[in-house]
């Protein structure tokens, strides 16, 4: 009989969803999908390149033009400008008609011929901090190799062997093995969980009002019990949760060139685990919301901020203690790290403590939710 009933249920909900809610639907289907392509699109370069910039050479010598070449040469700046003076240089950056310049002072050449050294300025607009942060590490790179050149020139100046002058000017060697992204994509460091939060906004659009619908239009009779409602309103939702979650996955990985160097179980697990925890938070505010508006627009409140608390893109361990109470209650918090980590590394060492923790917590807002909604069920009939 129970089974019955809970077939019915689903069934309901499946009908409600596509029959009277068809464009809610699909919405649940395509939306970690679209999310997955529109920001695909915005980070398909994968790193910046080509950052406007401007050169203000007072110097004007071999070593200065040398120097200045290297700049011209690399893909990750374009050397849009030659100035003359201080001020045009700072109109330029004020304009943001570059977002970065090169300053080489006036006594360059000289200074490295007599072996005194010389300072460089790098100015850059850090009002972007990703801008800024790549410039800084460009512009790192290419001043380290003519250091280094210059310094192996000066040292063979000297009668020295080219290896040992190498090793003269620059005499230690800083090897650098990045783990997982060694490109520092943009692409690897952020889609996947940009679609996670996707599959949570998709949830809320479309499953948000389910339980205050049923208060208001008492489908099912009192004696069908409270808890067996939810679980079967719950499943079609998450049936299509966890289709969109891995089409959107496969989008990213056949046309955004995201490595999948993890087991496809431990993702299935990570996203059972994640929905059923989306949901009966869902729940718990659809039981407490009076209206069908007010199941989508209160957790939204709570939904939205989640990429900024996932740990995602600003890791947890160097949040206050506020924000990191509050990430805690967030499933997304548990999630978004654990696919990158999957993916990219092929292993995530902290699943099964997230899964969890996320499992604890929908049985938590679950109960909390069974228990507002039977009573609302109980006065209501």
């Amino acid at each position: 009989m129970k089974t019955g009933v809970f077939m019915q249920i689903i069934q309901e909900e499946w009908q409600y969803l596509w029959q009277r809610n068809r464009s809610v639907f699909i919405l649940l289907l395509l939306l970690p999908v679209i999310y997955s392509i529109l920001f695909g699109l915005v980070y398909q370069q994968n790193v910046i390149r080509q950052l406007p910039t401007a050169v203000y050479d007072q110097d004007q010598s071999s070593a200065s033009r040398k120097y200045t070449r290297l700049f011209e040469d690399s893909e990750k700046f374009d050397v849009t400008a030659y100035v003359d003076s201080q001020e045009e240089m700072e109109r330029l950056l004020r304009e943001e008609a570059v977002l970065a310049a090169i300053a080489i002072p006036p006594d360059f050449s000289r200074h490295i011929k007599q072996g005194l050294g010389s300072e460089t300025v790098l100015i850059v607009n850090s009002a972007n901090n990703t801008l800024s942060n790549s410039a800084i590490t460009f512009a790192w790179e290419i001043n380290r190799s003519f250091a280094a050149a210059t310094g192996q020139q000066l040292f063979e100046g000297l009668n020295r062997m080219p290896g040992e002058a190498m090793n003269l000017a620059y005499p230690v060697h800083v090897s650098v093995r990045l783990l997982h992204n060694p490109l520092s994509g943009f692409s690897p460091f952020m889609l996947t969980g940009l679609s996670v939060q996707g599959v949570q906004i998709a949830l809320l659009l479309a499953a948000g009002p389910m339980l205050v619908r049923e208060v208001e239009e008492r489908r099912f009779v009192a004696t069908v019990s409270s808890i067996l409602i939810m679980l079967g309103k719950m499943i079609p939702y998450w049936i299509a949760s966890l289709v969109s979650c891995f089409t959107a996955l496969l989008v990213q990985i056949c046309y955004f060139a995201m490595p999948m160097r993890g087991s496809w179980l431990e993702i299935f697990v990570l996203a059972n685990a994640y929905i059923f925890a989306v949901l009966c938070v869902l729940q718990l505010f659809s039981a407490l919301s009076p209206n069908r508006l007010t199941a989508v627009q209160i957790p939204m409140i709570y939904i939205m901020p989640g990429t900024l608390y996932s740990g995602l893109s600003w890791p947890v361990f160097a949040m206050n203690r506020a924000a990191e109470l509050y990430a805690a209650v967030m499933p997304i918090r548990y999630t978004a790290d654990n696919v990158r980590d999957i993916m990219l590394a092929g292993y995530a060492p902290t699943l099964l403590t997230d899964c969890r923790a996320m499992l604890c917590g929908g049985l938590i807002a679950l109960l909390g939710a069974w228990f507002v909604f039977d009573r609302k069920r109980r006065r209501a009939s």
